[in-house]
């Protein structure tokens, strides 16, 4: 079996990787040609072995019993504090005492890891979330070029943690007031739970999460609540008018599988278009060569120029969905060093767009860094797909849990993973030899999608109902 990860290059119409074999994707997880670092591997091994969450007796559904904090690098512009103080304000008379401000000095600065802020606080790694130390919500707030995607990848086995980044304050105090009018019972979307999935019949990765993702997942969703409409729109149904409405006006809660649209390092297109949503309207690798048209897909400049989607949260399952960092995560066989996927690491334009819209913006958006792998679902050697994670994290959301600890799932599954891969990466490297190769492929690939997906917003925010 081979497996092809999601995403379409819109500077060629081509793909943005080619389909590997198993033994190819067993040398990058093997650390061969630019894997991961075996220390880092076994530092969340052990991390693994601790426990994940809040500690005893604290509620994870109370800011006032768990805690909120934000997080501002140390040079943050005093405008953007001043953008998000409407917010500040709201948390805190949530929470009192428990909702912390990290800044200046106490913010994050350049290097830092997240054992070392935890120490700074007084806790450490491994040891569950407590508030008169460090809170269990935290918001980054910067682009990942100030305070990096790895540093909220490991902040994230431990504490529900959530990042905004925008290019101007109005944006800032725009998501912040949204936050507070939704929670405020003044702003309100339907009772709808939308899944959005192209399926084009020449493209093996939308047909894959088409038919294996959304609509069955859709289903088990409609199976297990009776107080929500669902509603799929999947193959021909999935088309960019459809989506901007779905945005603009409608569900709560949404749920889109397609390719994310890349492009080369420094694109004049990659600042406004990287990591769109491509739609039913692309008619597939056959039929279409070249350059894509961006009435192939959905991009900042449709959320922008499109009604707001004021109280909407969507979770991505798309190639940089969430973002790009400056480096791939998954090099190429051969390869010296990884490629340069964008000048700076980016979080992605659509993500701005919805959450920092002027008009009111999206609530949270979770979604993926880099590429996004088919395994994470198709498990091999199993039969059929992996929805439960999937699952795990949309129904608490429509139960009205934060989104922060609904997606919980997803940080337990990158810590088990992780131990599980770092003893066979131990095993390759002391010389045994694997026999399944496509397992341990596929062990690695869910892996590292597991630990990039992130929520992007504040991640104490719930359905906006």
């Amino acid at each position: 079996m081979s497996l092809r990860p999601n995403g379409i290059d819109g500077s060629t119409g081509g793909y943005l990787a080619p389909a590997l074999d198993p033994a190819q994707l067993m040398e990058r997880a093997a650390g061969r040609h630019g894997g991961a670092e075996d220390k880092d591997m076994h530092d969340l091994a052990e991390r693994q072995k601790a426990v994940f969450g809040v500690g005893y007796g604290i509620d994870p559904l109370r800011i006032d019993s768990c805690g909120w904090g934000v997080l501002f690098a140390a040079g943050e512009s005093p405008a953007v504090l001043a953008a998000l103080q409407p917010l500040l304000d709201w948390r805190r008379a949530q929470g009192g005492c428990q909702v912390r401000v990290f800044a200046g000095q106490e913010g994050y600065r350049p290097g830092m890891r997240s054992e070392t802020v935890l120490a700074e606080h007084g806790s450490a790694p491994g040891q569950p979330a407590d508030p008169a130390q460090v809170p269990y919500y935290l918001l980054i707030v910067g682009e990942p070029s100030a305070i990096p995607f790895a540093f909220q990848y490991e902040l994230g086995l431990q504490y529900a943690v959530g990042r905004i980044a925008f290019d101007s304050a109005a944006q800032y105090a725009s998501y912040a007031r949204t936050v507070v009018q939704a929670e405020q019972g003044r702003l309100r979307r339907s009772r709808t739970a939308a899944f959005f999935g192209p399926g084009n019949p020449d493209d093996e990765a939308t047909l894959l999460s088409s038919e294996h993702l959304v609509r069955p997942l859709a289903a088990l969703v409609k199976q297990r609540t009776r107080e929500w409409e669902v509603g799929i729109y999947a193959g021909a149904d999935a088309e960019r008018q459809r989506l901007a409405g779905l945005v603009a006006a409608g569900p709560a809660l949404l749920f889109a599988a397609s390719h994310g649209v890349g492009f080369p390092s420094g694109h004049a297109q990659q600042a406004r278009h990287q990591g769109a949503l491509l739609c039913q309207d692309w008619p597939g690798p056959l039929e279409h060569i070249g350059e894509l048209p961006p009435a192939f897909y959905f991009s900042a400049d449709d959320a922008d120029g499109g009604a707001a989607p004021a109280g909407l949260v969507a979770m991505l399952f798309a190639c940089f969905g969430a973002g790009t960092p400056a480096y791939d995560d998954f090099p190429e066989p051969g390869e010296r060093r990884p490629q340069r996927l964008a000048p700076a690491p980016m979080v992605a334009p659509l993500v701005k767009a919805l959450l920092g819209h002027p008009d009111g913006g999206a609530l949270a958006v979770v979604g993926h860094v880099d590429r996004a792998w088919g395994w994470s679902f198709f498990w091999p050697g199993t039969r059929g797909a992996q929805l439960a994670g999937f699952r795990d994290a949309l129904l608490p959301l429509m139960a009205g849990q934060p989104v922060g600890h609904a997606v919980n799932g997803f940080r337990l599954r990158h810590g088990e993973l992780a131990a599980r891969l770092a003893l066979s990466l131990a095993e390759i490297r002391n010389g045994k030899r694997i026999a399944d190769a496509e397992q341990l492929a596929g062990m690695w690939t869910a892996y590292a999608d597991a630990r990039n997906y992130l929520v992007m917003g504040d991640p104490a925010v719930r359905v906006a109902l």
